[in-house]
């Protein structure tokens, strides 16, 4: 939704539904589970399988504004909250068949899942040289903040793109 404040100014806020469904399967290796250091790592006889199924939504919001101070030039920024994703589903396990005996062929269990989504901060430029030749630049930077430490990469920084 958006009003326009004068000729060449306009603001606008919105509401986000923001649905997420993870579904991933992978091998795991339980050698090291089984008798530590003691077993070959990485073998088929002591790898399992590990499903997750996890579905959720969360809300998010979002503001904007745009001048045109010309005709063919127009400056934008905009700023989207982040959002809290608390997703629930199962975890299903298909162990080795070394431990069959101990635990059954496979394991099931309800699990959740929280990702967090972060804010992002825009601001855009947009020229219309011609009528058939626009020059346009984004410049945007997410507040990855809270993965830092995870991803080991560092200070999150500004992507752009025209």
């Amino acid at each position: 939704m958006s009003i326009q404040l004068a000729d060449w100014l306009w603001v606008g806020a919105g509401v986000s539904w923001i649905y997420a469904l993870v579904d991933s399967t992978r091998a795991r290796d339980f050698s090291q589970e089984i008798l530590p250091g003691l077993l070959p790592i990485e073998t088929v006889e002591y790898s399992g399988l590990v499903s997750l199924d996890f579905s959720g939504h969360a809300w998010a919001w979002s503001v904007g504004a745009v001048a045109r101070p010309s005709r063919r030039l127009r400056f934008g920024a905009s700023f989207t909250s982040g959002a809290r994703l608390a997703l629930s589903g199962s975890a299903h396990i298909d162990l080795p068949p070394v431990l069959h005996s101990l635990y059954g062929a496979a394991v099931d269990s309800p699990a959740r899942f929280t990702m967090r989504l972060p804010p992002v901060l825009r601001l855009g430029a947009h020229w219309d040289i011609t009528d058939w030749l626009v020059f346009r630049v984004v410049v945007e930077t997410a507040f990855w903040s809270d993965y830092e430490e995870v991803a080991g990469y560092g200070t999150p920084g500004l992507s752009a793109y025209g």
